[in-house]
């Protein structure tokens, strides 16, 4: 029993589902901060994604992108709450528009450095 376990560590631990982990929680990560998706919708517009991968990847890549995704809602919550010490509460709207409008202003190009 404890050897499968291990089995399952050194697996979980390969360099590819460490890339996918990473990948995936960048993607969560930029979904969770769009307006109106949460992690379970992420994980639903991303579900097609992990079809080709093998069951552990793809449980890894799901994982990721559903925490990420809080992250990236949580980010921008906190963002919104953080400001209304500095402006009145009715631009909190707002702050999450001037985070996407910066986002912008430092790399035109977008996240993954090409132009669609």
């Amino acid at each position: 029993m404890l050897a499968n376990l291990l089995d399952g560590f050194v697996r979980a631990m390969s360099l590819t589902n460490l890339g996918f982990l990473v990948f995936g929680g960048t993607l969560g990560t930029i979904l969770g901060m769009l307006p109106g998706l949460g992690p379970a919708t992420g994980v639903a517009v991303l579900l097609p994604l992990t079809f080709i991968l093998e069951p552990d990847t793809a449980m890894i890549t799901l994982s990721a992108i559903y925490y990420g995704a809080m992250f990236g809602g949580l980010v921008i919550g906190i963002s919104q709450e953080l400001s209304t010490m500095f402006i009145s509460a009715s631009y909190k709207p707002g702050v999450a528009f001037a985070i996407m409008i910066i986002m912008l202003l430092v790399k035109p190009s977008g996240l993954m450095g090409r132009k669609v």
